[in-house]
């Protein structure tokens, strides 16, 4: 295996799985750091190397940063200790090239059935975690000059993911990890639940301690409340903090009697987006006109803490944050903090308005306006639209009608003209958001020097070419 490295220029170090020790971790750090060596580890095993070091350069989990996936890519050299290589370290078995990896792989893992299984090793070596970071941290280090600045610029990709990006919406989840983190320190156990909204605790919290994350890797809902009444019960001299969706508080929240019962303080988050974020997420992105049974209608969930004896808070906005977070330290007692959060945000996802109907009817309108609604009534929705969404940083524009269709015209200057009303709304629109994306739909019927037979439903832009929109 040293041989092997020290011949290598692109080399990296993946950390995963169980059976590590405290003294396991300690030793295949120092093996990292003698060799200069980049490492990341699998999903939700940030707690195996101290984040702070500088080999550290991230973790590959749900949003892998794409950076970190392309240095797997790159790499000649592939020090594998304890992970699988399964679906979620591969990225659906895209970063390494199997059944042979483009890289030199050397795979350490305690069950050699494992081996070969998808990808074929240069080096097998069953072993468990204490016995082979013992004899690694006690090799010789090779000459790591030549990777150096391999090695220092997988960390500055790392560094990087750590500085918070606007994402719009009135409470800022990077500043509660960050804050958290803060007040809270090193030896604080971090329990996550299975949800989008886990990935603020992946991003921000920098895990500095073995035995620190306690999470499902399979997509578990319900297991991070039960997880950290356990682990509070277990470690009663460290804090605990539990990240949970709306979702899943409503699967196993009911343990909270548990931590009343025993005196078990766990800080219990509750990112209430009222839906089941990931599911949503998949359903968008592969049905989007099909999304069903995923909207929550929750209850109070400070009520129902309160309820139970614990210490309640609903948090709305950022600058909410640091003071109930103090007040839930002096509660001395299981503390559920609520956190209302924008579901859009939340996903990292980028908006465009669309306006689909004139009234609360589910109908979809030829035109903008119909004898109970009018053009003024259209122009002021989109007035107040628009000065509701202007500052959110992930409002990127507006589509102003969808699907245009049946009676609607373009460029004939008569009553239906799509064009000239787009033009009159796009212009009114920019007045209050000027860097917004405008979406103008075409019409369904036909248009001056139209050459197709026939359109669908807002599909017709042909008369574009004549009858611009400027």
């Amino acid at each position: 295996m040293r041989n092997a490295l020290s011949k290598a220029s692109r080399p990296l170090m993946i950390l995963g799985g169980g059976g590590w020790t405290t003294e396991a971790c300690s030793n295949i750090a120092k093996f990292a750091a003698d060799n200069c060596l980049p490492t990341a580890v699998s999903f939700r095993r940030q707690d195996l190397i101290d984040n702070y070091s500088d080999v550290y350069v991230g973790d590959l989990s749900t949003g892998v940063d794409p950076a970190l996936v392309q240095r797997v890519k790159d790499s000649d050299f592939l020090l594998v200790v304890g992970a699988r290589l399964g679906e979620m370290t591969t990225k659906g078995y895209t970063t390494i090239s199997a059944p042979v990896p483009d890289q030199y792989l050397i795979h350490v893992y305690a069950d050699s059935g494992e081996f070969g299984k998808v990808y074929q090793p240069n080096i097998s070596i069953p072993s468990g975690m204490a016995s082979f970071s013992l004899l690694a941290s006690q090799l010789d280090p090779v000459d790591s000059s030549q990777w150096r600045g391999w090695a220092d610029s997988a960390r500055k990709d790392y560094l990087a993911t750590l500085l918070p990006t606007d994402l719009g919406g009135d409470l800022d989840l990077a500043f509660v990890v960050n804050h958290l983190q803060e007040r809270l320190g090193q030896n604080t156990i971090v329990t996550v639940d299975a949800g989008n909204f886990s990935g603020w605790a992946h991003r921000f919290w920098r895990f500095q301690k073995p035995r620190t994350e306690l999470g499902p890797t399979v997509g578990a809902m319900g297991y991070s409340v039960p997880a950290g009444v356990a682990a509070q019960l277990a470690r009663p001299n460290q804090p605990v903090v539990s990240f949970v969706g709306d979702g899943g508080f409503m699967m196993t929240g009911q343990e909270l009697a548990t931590a009343l019962q025993h005196g078990a303080a766990p800080l219990i988050l509750i990112f209430n987006n009222s839906m089941y974020g990931t599911i949503r997420m998949h359903q968008e992105r592969e049905y989007p006109d099909r999304v069903i049974g995923t909207d929550l209608t929750n209850p109070d969930f400070t009520a129902l803490a309160l309820a139970y004896g614990a210490h309640a808070e609903r948090v709305t906005r950022t600058e909410e944050f640091a003071p109930a977070l103090e007040r839930c330290q002096e509660s001395g007692k299981a503390s559920v903090m609520e956190l209302i959060v924008d579901a859009a945000a939340e996903q990292e996802l980028l908006v465009l308005l669309d306006l689909h109907s004139l009234k609360d009817d589910n109908h979809f309108y030829g035109l903008w306006y119909d004898d109970t609604y009018s053009e003024a009534d259209f122009s002021r929705a989109w007035k107040t639209i628009t000065n509701r969404f202007r500052d959110k940083p992930n409002v990127i524009g507006a589509d102003l009608k969808n699907e245009p269709h049946g009676e609607a015209t373009w460029g004939d200057n008569s009553q239906t003209d799509w064009r000239a009303e787009a033009q009159k709304i796009g212009n009114e629109v920019h007045r209050y958001a000027p860097d917004w994306l405008i979406v103008v739909e075409g019409i369904e019927g036909w248009t001056e020097g139209q050459q197709l037979d026939r359109h669908w439903w807002g599909g017709n832009l042909e008369g574009v070419r004549i009858n611009p929109i400027h």
